[in-house]
């Protein structure tokens, strides 16, 4: 959700100022964007 979009935008935005920190961060998945969206609404249907 949006929280997880915070978390992965401060993230990225640690490891331009800290590159050093890639390597922790990526382990906990904070660098790994969630690539689920939203299914389009199909018409015909209540």
């Amino acid at each position: 959700g949006q929280a997880g979009a915070v978390r992965h935008g401060i993230s990225k935005a640690l490891t331009r100022f800290e590159p050093e920190l890639r390597g922790v961060l990526k382990k906990g998945g904070f660098l790994t964007r969630d690539a689920r969206t939203v299914e389009r609404k199909k018409y015909g249907k209540a």
